[in-house]
Formats: structure tokens, sequence, C-alpha cells
């Protein structure tokens, strides 16, 4: 796929970093988990929904990553 995502940590305003969209959530979350240094299991949109399958996944979309914690929202 050619989708790409921008993707914080939890909780995060700053240090997004663009990923290419892989063809399964979890080869996602291990390059999530090698770039920002954490143990990436659940990614989340902007407004709290859990993406468990890169098929719900959007071009350009902001999502957040967390250690496994529930959504945090934009705490800055």
């Amino acid at each position: 796929s050619n989708l790409r995502v921008l993707i914080y940590r939890n909780g995060a305003t700053r240090d997004g970093k663009i990923f290419p969209v892989p063809e399964s959530l979890e080869k996602l979350l291990q390059a999530v988990s090698a770039k920002f240094g954490m143990q990436a299991k659940r990614l989340f949109t902007d407004k709290g929904g859990e993406i468990d399958d890169v098929a719900l996944i959007r071009d350009e979309d902001v999502l957040y990553a967390s250690c496994g914690e529930g959504f945090l929202g934009m705490l800055g």
C-alpha cells in the first residue's frame, strides 16, 4: 500500500513520525516500537477509537501508539 500515517506516542502532540502502512498491524507496531524506543501494543485514532486492523487505516491518518494503556488523548 502507499498509505502513510502520522503517529505520536499516546498523550503527545509533538515529535510525531510518518510511517508507511505495512500489510499487517503487527509489522506497523514493530516499526513504531523500533522508531520510538517503546513496546507499542495498541494504536488509537485521534478520537480514541482503537485500530485493530490496518484495513481500517486511511491515508494521512493521525494515530497514537500506546504500550497497552488506554487512550490518553492529546495531553501536550
